[in-house]
């Protein structure tokens, strides 16, 4: 089964994903890694391919170029992964999987996703810190703080084992499918 691992990365966290999901496949699966952005030439999908689509959360969602690459791909088994600054409730993933699985057409078979949390930009932290400075009671931005701190070290080596043994399980599901 041929296979690509598309996506986009904001900071470099999808990217690592993205390789940990292309280093948990099969040698013989043979996975095409490839960054948003690509040519139509890069983008052709054969029939029997599985796709794993990855993004970095964005107001959500996913970006707008991950967007329309997901609404246009018909007929193929596809999986979801994403990076997100703010990972520590499993709800939260939930929203973001099922807006973002909504984008596809219903002629796929789609294979499920895989979420971690995503260290930030400095800046982001820098920012809080100004809000803080004018409201230092603000229980809200100290909690916003105190998560960009834990997802500073975010995906880390059990993230990326994690990411890899989804891409196996996917894989082999979508050898039975």
């Amino acid at each position: 089964m041929k296979v690509k691992v598309i996506y986009c990365s904001h900071t470099g966290n999808t990217a690592q994903l993205a390789q940990a999901i292309a280093d948990g496949l099969p040698a013989a699966a043979v996975p095409r890694v490839l960054a948003a952005g690509f040519t139509d030439e890069e983008n052709e999908i054969d029939e029997d391919e599985l796709i794993f689509a990855g993004f970095w959360v964005d107001k959500g969602g996913c970006p707008e170029e991950m967007t329309e690459l997901l609404r246009g791909i018909h007929h193929r088994k596809v999986a979801l992964f994403a990076t997100a600054g703010f990972g520590q409730d499993a709800a939260y993933f939930a929203r973001i999987e099922q807006k973002v699985r909504a984008l596809l057409p219903v002629d796929n078979r789609y294979m499920g996703a895989f979420f971690c949390q995503g260290k930030m930009q400095i800046s982001v932290r820098q920012r809080y810190e100004e809000i803080q400075k004018r409201n230092p009671e603000d229980l809200k931005i100290k909690q916003s703080i105190e998560n960009f701190d834990l997802a500073s070290t975010h995906p880390d080596d059990q993230d990326l084992d994690h990411a890899k043994k989804f891409a196996a399980e996917v894989y082999l599901a979508a050898l039975n499918k």
